[in-house]
């Protein structure tokens, strides 16, 4: 899914090819929507694993 987000090229060079969780943390204060839906996303898949297991 990370391979798929929309960014600049400047924030493209900074997360580099870090792992997925540590990307989510640079979305934060992302100026596109949908990086910050994805980091949404992302923790609310996170919690409803937990609440499952």
């Amino acid at each position: 899914m990370g391979n798929l987000v929309l960014i600049g090229a400047s924030h493209n060079a900074a997360i580099g090819n870090k792992p997925f969780k540590d990307k989510l943390a640079s979305y934060e204060n992302a100026p596109i929507i949908q990086q910050r839906q994805i980091k949404e996303f992302a923790i609310g898949e996170k919690l409803r694993e937990r609440l499952h297991k």
